[in-house]
């Protein structure tokens, strides 16, 4: 009789954590469906870190229990590996930088995070920093702001750009040691986002920069204050219920927006294939999203190829997400990409990578 029960209860668990794998696998690949076609399920990337601890649990469970079970959560571990590696990679000790080309991408949230001292603070980082290109989304609107920013980042900065599609709309920048030759505005629909795609010239050759800023969750500060309240566990179920509804319906709509301009700017890169190009910005989207996936289709991630852990670009608000992006073309790898948190300055923490020429592109020179 005993071991009745015992047999049941392990098929009970054992049908329980293939049901939860299965669900994990539809979660990690959730981003490959167009959120203009499946606006709920294109985002069910969000709970996968929840589908990670649940998988982990098992693997605890059977190596208590029965040991010889274990082979279960790990092969769902396997099933799901390509995208665990881009929500969390692991790289180990990075190249040296040395004879790389470093790039920047920042949200800097208006200069205005917490107080205007944060524009100071955010330049004199720029300045020590002393990349080769800087990426800036949220810039300054005001004509003699960006005239006053200009000149206090000539010197490690000569050249520079900034582009915006309406008077009320976002405003992005490139600061760079290379000449900006031109640029256009890849076309898509949006009130106010936009992206950018930047000709600098370079001792090789030209290469094509994307500034992006794509469309926001538009979450207001009473949204971002009720997913806190949420998150906290003090909220009641009537209350929870209904703000997970609204926040949910939010993400979808922006995520739908997001997927079309995605294929504008993944269009681009289509049509400038074989010329160098670097891509970044801020997607508002995390690494497994359908937004993330279709930009980076004929590119290299620099986060996933030299970074470690989830490296979260966004925490305000109790939101982890990494939803900051470089991502380079195959004339370069990537030595070195990190996110720098101890930047405080903004709601974003900037993303810097160092690129090195291939072994290709040194012999081409």
């Amino acid at each position: 009789m005993a071991f009745d029960i015992k047999k049941t209860l392990v098929s009970l668990f054992m049908g329980a954590n293939a049901v939860s794998i299965a669900v994990m696998c539809l979660v990690a690949y959730s981003g490959f469906l167009p959120p203009m076609d499946f606006p709920l399920l294109s985002n069910l990337q969000f709970v996968f870190p929840l589908m990670l601890l649940i998988n982990l649990g098992f693997v605890l469970f059977w190596a208590i229990f029965r040991l010889r079970n274990i082979w279960l959560p790990i092969v769902g571990f396997l099933l799901v590996i390509i995208p665990l590696r881009a929500y969390c990679p692991i790289n180990g000790k990075p190249q040296s930088t040395e004879g790389t080309m470093k790039v920047i991408s920042y949200n800097i949230c208006g200069f205005h995070f917490q107080g205007e001292e944060h524009q100071t603070a955010i330049l004199d980082f720029l300045k020590k920093e002393s990349a080769d290109i800087v990426c800036l989304q949220e810039m300054t609107q005001s004509v003699a702001q960006q005239q006053e920013i200009r000149q206090s980042l000539r010197a490690e900065y000569p050249y520079s750009e900034f582009v915006k599609i309406s008077s009320k709309g976002e405003c992005v920048g490139v600061f760079s040691k290379l000449p900006i030759d031109g640029y256009e505005i890849i076309p898509y629909q949006s009130a106010g986002n936009l992206s950018v795609a930047y000709r600098l010239s370079a001792p090789e050759g030209t290469i094509y920069l994307i500034n992006n800023h794509l469309e926001s969750v538009g979450l207001s500060m009473k949204d971002k204050g009720d997913f806190e309240y949420l998150v906290s566990g003090d909220a009641d179920r009537t209350y929870a219920k209904t703000e997970t509804k609204l926040l949910i319906q939010k993400i979808m709509t922006a995520s739908a927006i997001r997927g079309k301009q995605a294929r504008a700017v993944a269009k681009f890169i289509h049509d400038h294939q074989g010329e160098r190009i670097i891509c970044c910005g801020d997607f508002n989207d995390p690494p497994l999203s359908y937004t993330r996936q279709t930009i980076g289709r004929e590119l290299n991630d620099c986060y996933i190829a030299a970074g470690n852990g989830p490296g979260w670009s966004f925490s305000a608000h109790k939101m982890l997400f990494r939803i900051d992006n470089i991502l380079c073309s195959d004339h370069w790898e990537t030595a070195r990409c990190e996110i720098d948190n101890s930047q405080k300055n903004s709601d974003h923490y900037p993303i810097i990578s160092w690129l090195l020429p291939t072994r290709e592109e040194k012999n081409a020179k």
